[in-house]
């Protein structure tokens, strides 16, 4: 099943407070269908990149031709904060195999 489109909206934001831009490469399970916000939620795995990378890491995942981004690649994890909001974690792959 893939992440509600409200859920990505969600994750992107995130990144942006960081200053970073998101690009999905996969669901990666941890699902749940019922949060606050009805959406359906899932850990996820991507690129976090600057903004000025964003249309070249497009294009090299549609090539399949990542590697020179693979110093970006991340796990961005759900969870609950103190308060019980959704809450978003990037870290950091230390190497992955597409």
């Amino acid at each position: 099943m893939e992440p509600s489109d409200e859920f990505m909206d969600y994750v992107i934001s995130k990144a942006r407070e960081i200053g970073k831009e998101f690009v999905i490469d996969s669901g990666e399970g941890n699902d749940c269908a019922n949060n606050e916000h009805g959406w359906y939620i899932e850990d996820l795995s991507g690129w976090l990149v600057d903004a000025h990378d964003f249309e070249a890491v497009l294009a090299a995942k549609l090539e399949q031709n990542t590697d020179k981004y693979s110093n970006c690649y991340v796990s961005a994890y759900w969870g609950y904060d103190a308060e019980g909001k959704l809450s978003i974690r990037f870290e950091y792959v230390p190497s992955y195999d597409l």
